[in-house]
């Protein structure tokens, strides 16, 4: 089973890549942005669009570190709970 996913995972893998190239080779005609203000220099669309989409994957991972690092956070308050209940539970028996 293991085997037939990274097969699986490969085949996408191979298909995104042959869907981006495509994309970019059909969107050569180059574009200038402007953002707050400020102009940018022309690049081809489909390495603006590549960029923007980089851009916004690297933000949600940063957003999502935050609501991670709150989960660790109540992980090891819990643990550390978990850990004096059973020492008084032990103690007790004793």
């Amino acid at each position: 089973m293991n085997a037939f996913k990274r097969l699986i995972t490969l085949f996408l893998l191979i298909l995104a890549i042959i869907i981006g190239a495509w994309f970019g080779w059909d969107n050569q005609a180059n574009q200038e942005l402007h953002f707050f203000g400020i102009w940018s220099p022309e690049f081809p669309i489909g390495v603006l669009l590549l960029s923007t989409l980089m851009m916004g994957f690297c933000i949600g991972l940063l957003v999502a570190q935050f609501g991670l690092y709150k989960v660790r956070l109540q992980n090891k308050l819990l643990r550390k709970q978990a850990k004096q209940r059973e020492l008084s539970i032990r103690s007790g028996v004793n």
